[in-house]
């Protein structure tokens, strides 16, 4: 196996042997410079002509392989966007301490059946090392149970995958990455590999496309069928056993010519700040891609956040309107109780899963360029045993995004909504060794060749009313509308 020298000159150079039982492929954590984008390209193929003759058999084939390049700072959408391979992940979190750009595939988890969670956990850490702290798994799993449709079979109920070629950016540093497995550098795949190497475009060419025409819009249900479903789930409260449903709409739109998922990522970012930005294509006409504001949980070790964002009321077109919207909100009978069933939920997960834990003790204000929300925030430290398999299985899904009691409201959506969630309000994000976060992937939309479905949902509640509701969607896609109309 292959461990580095220091090299204080330039590259890194590697000699075989075997650290910790466990293989060990790493960059220098230190470099004299920093590498242009323009030599990017020649620097990683240099590194993989030097792999060749050096793979002897390693203690644990199994873990993936990373070598990484300190680099200049770079437009990472604009580096992902001109790239000629179509399987892609874009990623940015919500404080933008984070953002990566993926390309290809070095590893993949997929399956087309109910995922066993406790399994696909297992086999993350069967691949990931501590000795590489920023490699990690993106990906995410359905809503449900539900059998995938056709335009939802592309993702399967569960697809996490690392990249080859990661382009990462922190608020600090920039990083070129290239992850390998050990079959990748045994002599036979080398030659494969520099193909991909080759293919890389450098450097990033920022560039305004426009988007296609906007044909057609329908929505599911339309206005009409909303009310009858509307006045249906309503009527059903308390007696149906259930207290909270959220209830989803499809907004179908269709276009001249197909849609690029990088371009409207990148126009969706100016529109949605402070959310968690995500677009993951899986084929040259099949992308997910969303704007969220609503953290799952992040975990750190035994450190463990996650929120509470419930209830609703738009941004004022005056200073004078979004105040009254404010006051609305925090004074909301209606919204109040909507969000408290989403707070005793997480609470009593954390309770359940956590030795000790801190949450607000009144929901705060979460204000975004689209509207006022409610949310609450937890923080606890774990329970020994306590691993991610249970985490996201106590928390997913929330009342946040399926209603109160869990089981019930899920049937009342299964029965009721006309259309597959596939991975809307699904829980994506990345895994790595040591490091979870994952998100709730609302305000979102997939694109399947030349169209866009756009989902998004609204809790009903005792006091609900159908047309608050059904403007309180249109208000939730519409940052998607907007960069359409931009």
């Amino acid at each position: 196996m292959l461990t580095p020298i220091r090299s204080w000159g330039g590259s890194p150079r590697f000699i075989r042997g075997i650290k910790g039982g466990e293989v060990s492929l790493m960059s220098l954590s230190r470099m004299d410079h920093k590498i242009s984008a323009e030599q990017l390209r020649n620097h990683v193929a240099e590194h993989i002509h030097q792999l060749i003759g050096q793979t002897d058999p390693v203690a644990n084939p199994q873990k993936i392989l990373r070598i990484e390049f300190p680099c200049e700072s770079v437009n990472v959408l604009a580096w992902l966007n001109q790239q000629k391979g179509y399987e892609k992940i874009y990623w940015l979190d919500r404080a933008g301490e984070l953002e990566m750009a993926g390309l290809g595939v070095a590893d993949i988890l997929q399956g087309e059946r109910n995922p066993d969670v406790q399994k696909i956990f297992a086999y993350f850490q069967s691949r990931l090392s501590s000795k590489f702290p920023r490699l990690r798994y993106y990906g995410g799993l359905s809503f449900d149970k539900m059998p995938m449709n056709t335009e939802w079979q592309p993702f399967g109920q569960y697809r996490f995958w690392i990249p080859r070629f990661e382009l990462l950016q922190t608020q600090s540093d920039t990083f070129f990455a290239i992850n390998l497995t050990c079959e990748d550098i045994r002599q036979k795949n080398i030659e494969p590999l520099l193909l991909e190497v080759s293919a890389l475009q450098f450097p990033s060419l920022e560039s305004r496309k426009f988007l296609p025409k906007l044909l057609a819009r329908s929505d599911q249900p339309n206005k009409e069928d909303w009310d009858k479903l509307f006045v249906k789930v309503k009527s059903q409260l308390k007696t149906g056993g259930y207290e909270k449903v959220v209830l989803a709409r499809k907004s179908l739109l269709r276009f001249s010519d197909p849609l690029n998922p990088m371009d409207l990522v990148e126009r969706l970012k100016s529109q949605t700040e402070n959310c968690f930005h995500f677009c993951f294509q899986v084929s040259p006409d099949a992308a997910f891609l969303g704007a969220t504001p609503e953290r799952l949980y992040k975990r750190i070790g035994r450190a463990i956040e996650s929120e509470a964002i419930a209830g609703t009321k738009p941004r004022g077109l005056t200073l004078h309107e979004d105040e009254q919207f404010r006051n609305e909100l925090l004074n909301s009978t209606k919204d109040a109780a909507e969000h408290r069933y989403v707070v005793d939920f997480i609470r009593n997960a954390f309770i359940e899963m956590c030795a000790d834990l801190t949450f607000d003790p009144f929901a705060n204000l979460l204000q975004l360029k689209g509207g006022h929300h409610l949310i609450t925030r937890f923080s606890g430290r774990l329970k020994n045993g306590v691993e991610d398999d249970h985490i996201l299985t106590s928390l997913h899904p929330t009342p946040a995004v399926g209603g109160y009691p869990a089981q019930e409201a899920l049937k009342t959506i299964e029965e009721t909504e006309p259309f597959n969630r596939g991975w809307y309000a699904g829980p994506v994000g990345y895994v790595g060794y040591d490091s979870v976060e994952l998100v709730v992937a609302i305000r979102s939309g997939l694109i399947h060749q030349n169209s866009l479905s756009l989902y998004a949902g609204a809790g009903i509640v005792a006091a609900s009313q159908s047309k608050e509701e059904w403007d309180e969607i249109e208000n939730k896609i519409g940052s998607f509308i907007n960069v359409l109309n931009s």
